[in-house]
């Protein structure tokens, strides 16, 4: 096929909604659907004796309004990762030791915060099934050597098993694939030199 078609139909300023940058995004499928964007907040929009300097919001695919926010409190500090299925969002948090934290995708508040144990720190990748019916959530932690950890995110969520290193010299993953392409594995990226990909059976 030919390319060259795209165009950009439009555009907007998370500015106005409080925010600095966006690092992380879920998308929902059709125009009804939302956008889910993990972003770090300017300091005006934080309400007095409120020490969040990051929040999640909520915005309409129809015409990119803001129609609902999740701010962290101090102890979550940022997402840098998310993932969702049909009635929840998950969050990976930069915090020591990491955190993840699954919020309601309808009201945007918390149901339950899983703290990982310590060592595995600063969650830069998750990555669950959008199919409801699947429990199942891999997690990279940015460490030395970087951890694969398999959570149930059912009810109050819990890890399952001790977690599996990438091994030695195969550190801080960043980066995360994996999906129904590949029922038997999942890949990460780390920020070494040179840079490595990790094959992991799930």
């Amino acid at each position: 096929p030919e390319g060259g078609a795209m165009n950009v139909a439009q555009r907007m300023a998370l500015s106005g909604a409080g925010a600095k940058d966006c690092v992380a995004l879920q998308v929902e499928a059709g125009a009804d659907g939302f956008v889910y964007a993990a972003v770090s907040l300017v300091a005006k929009s934080l309400n007095v004796g409120h020490a969040s300097v990051a929040a999640v919001l909520k915005i309409r695919k129809a015409d990119l309004q803001v129609v609902g926010v999740h701010k962290f409190d101090q102890s979550s500090n940022m997402a840098y990762s998310l993932a969702m299925d049909a009635d929840f969002l998950y969050s990976g948090q930069y915090t020591y030791p990491g955190r993840i934290v699954k919020m309601a995708k309808d009201s945007m508040s918390v149901v339950s915060t899983l703290v990982l144990e310590k060592g595995q720190d600063d969650v830069r990748w998750i990555f669950k099934n959008q199919d409801s019916s699947s429990q199942r959530l891999f997690v990279l932690t940015n460490t030395a050597p970087g951890i694969v950890l398999e959570v149930d995110t059912a009810g109050a969520m819990k890890v399952l098993g001790s977690g599996q290193s990438l091994g030695t010299g195969y550190d801080h993953p960043l980066a995360g694939v994996a999906g129904d392409f590949d029922e038997d594995f999942l890949y990460a990226g780390t920020n070494t030199y040179p840079g490595r990909v990790v094959k992991v059976s799930k």
